[in-house]
Protein backbone atom coordinates (compact mmCIF):
# COMPACT_ATOMS: atom_id res chain seq x y z
CA UNK A 1 0.00 0.00 0.00
CA UNK A 2 1.38 3.39 -1.02
CA UNK A 3 0.55 5.11 2.28
CA UNK A 4 2.69 8.16 1.50
CA UNK A 5 0.97 8.64 -1.85
CA UNK A 6 -2.45 8.35 -0.21
CA UNK A 7 -1.60 10.99 2.38
CA UNK A 8 -0.40 13.34 -0.34
CA UNK A 9 -3.62 12.80 -2.31
CA UNK A 10 -5.74 13.52 0.75
CA UNK A 11 -4.03 16.84 1.40
CA UNK A 12 -4.04 17.74 -2.28
CA UNK A 13 -7.75 17.01 -2.67
CA UNK A 14 -8.48 19.37 0.19
CA UNK A 15 -6.26 22.09 -1.26
CA UNK A 16 -7.90 21.79 -4.68
CA UNK A 17 -11.34 22.15 -3.17
CA UNK A 18 -10.24 25.18 -1.18
CA UNK A 19 -8.96 26.76 -4.38
CA UNK A 20 -12.18 26.07 -6.28
CA UNK A 21 -14.40 27.51 -3.59
CA UNK A 22 -17.30 26.47 -1.44
CA UNK A 23 -19.84 25.84 -4.18
CA UNK A 24 -17.71 23.15 -5.75
CA UNK A 25 -16.95 21.81 -2.30
CA UNK A 26 -20.62 21.47 -1.49
CA UNK A 27 -21.21 19.54 -4.71
CA UNK A 28 -18.35 17.13 -4.11
CA UNK A 29 -19.24 16.64 -0.46
CA UNK A 30 -22.86 15.94 -1.37
CA UNK A 31 -24.30 18.76 0.73
CA UNK A 32 -28.13 18.65 0.41
CA UNK A 33 -30.00 21.61 -1.10
CA UNK A 34 -32.06 22.10 2.04
CA UNK A 35 -33.01 20.71 5.43
CA UNK A 36 -31.31 20.21 8.79
CA UNK A 37 -28.50 18.10 7.35
CA UNK A 38 -27.55 20.91 4.98
CA UNK A 39 -27.59 23.44 7.82
CA UNK A 40 -25.31 21.23 9.91
CA UNK A 41 -22.84 20.60 7.10
CA UNK A 42 -22.78 24.20 5.84
CA UNK A 43 -22.19 25.48 9.36
CA UNK A 44 -18.98 23.48 9.31
CA UNK A 45 -18.02 24.58 5.82
CA UNK A 46 -18.46 28.20 6.78
CA UNK A 47 -15.88 28.02 9.57
CA UNK A 48 -12.97 28.31 7.19
CA UNK A 49 -11.19 26.27 4.56
CA UNK A 50 -12.92 23.23 3.07
CA UNK A 51 -11.43 19.77 3.12
CA UNK A 52 -12.31 17.54 0.16
CA UNK A 53 -12.89 13.92 -0.69
CA UNK A 54 -11.92 11.23 1.80
CA UNK A 55 -10.12 13.70 4.05
CA UNK A 56 -13.34 15.67 4.53
CA UNK A 57 -15.16 12.52 5.55
CA UNK A 58 -12.43 11.54 7.99
CA UNK A 59 -12.24 14.99 9.54
CA UNK A 60 -16.00 14.90 9.81
CA UNK A 61 -19.14 16.31 8.26
CA UNK A 62 -21.63 14.48 10.47
CA UNK A 63 -23.83 16.03 13.11
CA UNK A 64 -22.54 19.56 12.66
CA UNK A 65 -18.94 18.60 13.31
CA UNK A 66 -16.90 21.51 11.99
CA UNK A 67 -14.88 20.99 8.83
CA UNK A 68 -11.68 22.78 9.73
CA UNK A 69 -9.09 24.30 7.46
CA UNK A 70 -6.33 23.59 9.95
CA UNK A 71 -5.74 20.15 8.43
CA UNK A 72 -4.87 21.48 4.99
CA UNK A 73 -3.13 24.72 5.89
CA UNK A 74 0.14 22.83 5.44
CA UNK A 75 -0.72 21.61 1.94
CA UNK A 76 1.13 18.29 2.23
CA UNK A 77 2.10 15.60 4.70
CA UNK A 78 5.74 16.66 4.21
CA UNK A 79 4.85 20.08 5.63
CA UNK A 80 3.20 18.42 8.64
CA UNK A 81 6.34 16.37 9.25
CA UNK A 82 8.49 19.49 8.98
CA UNK A 83 6.30 21.38 11.45
CA UNK A 84 6.34 18.49 13.92
CA UNK A 85 10.12 18.22 13.80
CA UNK A 86 10.57 21.97 14.19
CA UNK A 87 8.25 21.92 17.21
CA UNK A 88 10.31 19.08 18.70
CA UNK A 89 13.57 20.93 18.06
CA UNK A 90 12.17 24.09 19.61
CA UNK A 91 11.09 22.17 22.70
CA UNK A 92 14.42 20.38 22.89
CA UNK A 93 16.31 23.66 22.70
CA UNK A 94 14.20 25.15 25.49
CA UNK A 95 14.44 22.12 27.76
CA UNK A 96 18.01 21.14 28.59
CA UNK A 97 16.87 18.52 31.09
CA UNK A 98 14.65 16.80 28.53
CA UNK A 99 17.33 16.95 25.85
CA UNK A 100 19.88 15.36 28.20
CA UNK A 101 17.61 12.43 29.03
CA UNK A 102 16.17 13.34 32.43
CA UNK A 103 13.56 11.19 34.12
CA UNK A 104 10.77 13.30 32.60
CA UNK A 105 11.85 12.73 29.02
CA UNK A 106 10.67 9.87 26.76
CA UNK A 107 12.83 6.78 26.55
CA UNK A 108 12.60 6.66 22.76
CA UNK A 109 15.44 8.05 20.67
CA UNK A 110 15.07 11.24 18.65
CA UNK A 111 14.86 9.42 15.31
CA UNK A 112 14.25 10.99 11.92
CA UNK A 113 11.54 13.14 10.48
CA UNK A 114 9.59 11.35 7.75
CA UNK A 115 11.18 13.79 5.31
CA UNK A 116 14.65 12.56 6.28
CA UNK A 117 13.97 8.85 5.90
CA UNK A 118 15.74 7.56 2.80
CA UNK A 119 14.71 3.91 2.89
CA UNK A 120 11.46 3.60 0.93
CA UNK A 121 10.14 0.75 3.08
CA UNK A 122 10.76 2.69 6.29
CA UNK A 123 9.13 5.79 4.82
CA UNK A 124 6.04 3.81 3.85
CA UNK A 125 5.88 2.37 7.37
CA UNK A 126 5.91 5.88 8.83
CA UNK A 127 3.26 7.03 6.38
CA UNK A 128 1.06 4.03 7.24
CA UNK A 129 1.43 4.91 10.91
CA UNK A 130 0.18 8.42 10.15
CA UNK A 131 -2.74 7.10 8.09
CA UNK A 132 -3.69 4.92 11.05
CA UNK A 133 -3.34 7.85 13.43
CA UNK A 134 -5.62 9.98 11.24
CA UNK A 135 -8.28 7.26 11.07
CA UNK A 136 -8.08 6.65 14.83
CA UNK A 137 -8.42 10.38 15.54
CA UNK A 138 -11.40 10.70 13.21
CA UNK A 139 -13.08 7.91 15.15
CA UNK A 140 -12.23 9.36 18.57
CA UNK A 141 -15.84 10.35 19.20
CA UNK A 142 -17.22 7.27 17.46
CA UNK A 143 -18.67 9.38 14.64
CA UNK A 144 -17.73 7.02 11.82
CA UNK A 145 -20.84 4.84 11.75
CA UNK A 146 -21.68 2.10 9.24
CA UNK A 147 -23.38 4.46 6.82
CA UNK A 148 -20.47 6.87 6.86
CA UNK A 149 -18.01 4.01 6.37
CA UNK A 150 -19.91 3.05 3.23
CA UNK A 151 -19.68 6.64 1.99
CA UNK A 152 -15.96 6.69 2.66
CA UNK A 153 -15.50 3.41 0.84
CA UNK A 154 -17.30 4.89 -2.14
CA UNK A 155 -14.94 7.88 -2.09
CA UNK A 156 -11.95 5.53 -2.06
CA UNK A 157 -12.83 4.53 -5.60
CA UNK A 158 -12.31 8.15 -6.67
CA UNK A 159 -8.70 8.16 -5.51
CA UNK A 160 -6.12 6.97 -8.01
CA UNK A 161 -4.84 4.17 -5.83
CA UNK A 162 -4.57 0.43 -6.28
CA UNK A 163 -7.27 -2.08 -5.28
CA UNK A 164 -4.77 -3.43 -2.74
CA UNK A 165 -4.50 0.01 -1.12
CA UNK A 166 -8.27 0.41 -1.08
CA UNK A 167 -8.64 -2.95 0.63
CA UNK A 168 -6.02 -1.98 3.20
CA UNK A 169 -7.73 1.32 3.96
CA UNK A 170 -11.08 -0.42 4.30
CA UNK A 171 -9.50 -2.78 6.80
CA UNK A 172 -8.07 0.14 8.79
CA UNK A 173 -11.43 1.93 8.79
CA UNK A 174 -13.12 -1.21 10.08
CA UNK A 175 -10.77 -1.49 13.07
CA UNK A 176 -9.38 1.88 14.20
CA UNK A 177 -6.41 1.61 16.54
CA UNK A 178 -6.43 2.75 20.16
CA UNK A 179 -3.97 5.38 21.41
CA UNK A 180 -2.13 2.62 23.22
CA UNK A 181 -1.77 0.57 20.05
CA UNK A 182 -0.46 3.61 18.19
CA UNK A 183 2.00 4.28 21.01
CA UNK A 184 3.39 0.76 20.76
CA UNK A 185 4.13 1.31 17.05
CA UNK A 186 6.11 4.52 17.56
CA UNK A 187 9.86 4.03 17.75
CA UNK A 188 11.17 7.59 18.07
CA UNK A 189 10.38 11.04 19.39
CA UNK A 190 10.23 12.35 15.81
CA UNK A 191 7.56 9.79 14.91
CA UNK A 192 5.66 10.49 18.13
CA UNK A 193 5.66 14.21 17.37
CA UNK A 194 4.31 13.62 13.85
CA UNK A 195 1.55 11.34 15.15
CA UNK A 196 0.56 13.84 17.83
CA UNK A 197 0.57 16.85 15.52
CA UNK A 198 -1.45 15.13 12.80
CA UNK A 199 -3.92 13.89 15.42
CA UNK A 200 -4.21 17.42 16.83
CA UNK A 201 -5.07 18.67 13.35
CA UNK A 202 -7.93 16.17 13.03
CA UNK A 203 -9.21 16.41 16.61
CA UNK A 204 -11.83 18.97 17.64
CA UNK A 205 -10.08 20.47 20.65
CA UNK A 206 -13.38 21.92 21.91
CA UNK A 207 -14.85 18.44 22.40
CA UNK A 208 -14.33 16.93 25.86
CA UNK A 209 -14.38 13.41 24.42
CA UNK A 210 -11.74 14.20 21.80
CA UNK A 211 -9.64 16.18 24.28
CA UNK A 212 -9.52 13.08 26.49
CA UNK A 213 -8.49 11.03 23.46
CA UNK A 214 -5.62 13.43 22.80
CA UNK A 215 -4.52 13.18 26.44
CA UNK A 216 -4.54 9.39 26.21
CA UNK A 217 -2.46 9.57 23.06
CA UNK A 218 0.11 11.87 24.70
CA UNK A 219 0.47 9.34 27.53
CA UNK A 220 0.75 6.40 25.12
CA UNK A 221 3.40 8.23 23.07
CA UNK A 222 5.27 9.20 26.27
CA UNK A 223 5.46 12.83 25.24
CA UNK A 224 6.38 15.43 27.88
CA UNK A 225 3.62 17.91 28.67
CA UNK A 226 5.61 20.89 27.46
CA UNK A 227 6.29 19.19 24.12
CA UNK A 228 2.60 18.43 23.61
CA UNK A 229 1.91 22.09 24.36
CA UNK A 230 4.39 23.08 21.67
CA UNK A 231 2.78 20.72 19.14
CA UNK A 232 -0.73 21.87 20.01
CA UNK A 233 0.30 25.48 19.64
CA UNK A 234 1.36 24.63 16.09
CA UNK A 235 -1.89 22.74 15.38
CA UNK A 236 -4.41 25.07 16.97
CA UNK A 237 -2.89 28.40 15.89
Amino acid sequence: MDARGILDQLFQSGKEMLDKGRNVAEQKLGVPEGGEKREAMVSGLGKGAVVGGLLALLVGTKGGRQVSGKVIKYGSIAAVATAAYKAYQSWSGQSASAASGSASSPSKGVGQSMNEIQDSSAQQQRALLLVRAMIAAANADGHIDDQEKQTIQGKLAELQISPESIAKLQSELASPLTPEQLGSMVDSQAAASEVYLLTSLVIDEQSDVERRYLDRLATALRLPADLTTQLEREAFA
